[in-house]
């Protein structure tokens, strides 16, 4: 087994930076992907999901909102701010796309909502034209030895959100 959480990382830190607790995760989440075709990207480039808010956003209100202010920061993911939306929007996206009929009612998005070491993983789905969301599960990274029994069923809830994304790119290529 690898050691993703040795030495400092699981100190207690409640002065940590977004970034520094993105950091960690990201550590997780990349053996978590490890063996599949899916990465995560570490730099701030923005998927086109996001764009398309950001444009309509600035059909519907006549304004310049700069793609760069409030849109499409990746660190914005992972973090409660704006994330419903930007998987209503990936999950509006996706609906546009081709796809096989068979597959019908597997289309939904999976996403994360954390604030420092506490999260919670969701779903959305589209019911006619209406978006439902929906929690999954509370999610922990943790903070001292005695939490890891706990964080078993983050791991759980990750692999479970790797394998939707998985079953999603098969259904959408």
């Amino acid at each position: 087994a690898k050691h993703c959480l040795s030495g400092s990382a699981i100190l207690p830190n409640n002065t940590e930076s977004e970034l520094t607790t993105y950091r960690k995760f990201a550590k997780i989440l990349d053996e978590i992907l490890d063996d599949t075709m899916l990465d995560m990207l570490d730099d701030e480039s923005t998927c086109k999901a996001s764009k398309s808010i950001a444009k309509t956003h600035e059909k519907m209100y006549d304004s310049n909102i700069p793609l760069n202010n409030g849109f499409g920061r990746r660190i914005d993911l992972i973090l409660p701010t704006k994330n419903l939306e930007m998987n209503k929007a990936i999950l509006t996206y996706l609906l546009s796309l081709p796809f096989n009929e068979a597959d019908s009612g597997r289309e939904f998005t999976v996403g994360m909502d954390w604030t420092g070491p506490m999260g919670y993983m969701f779903a959305i789905k589209q019911l006619k034209d209406i978006y439902v969301a929906k929690p999954i599960s509370t999610l922990l990274m943790p903070s001292y030895l005695e939490e890891l029994p706990s964080f078993e069923e983050t791991l759980n809830c990750l692999y479970a959100w790797r394998n939707h994304h998985l079953s999603l790119k098969e259904i959408m290529l």
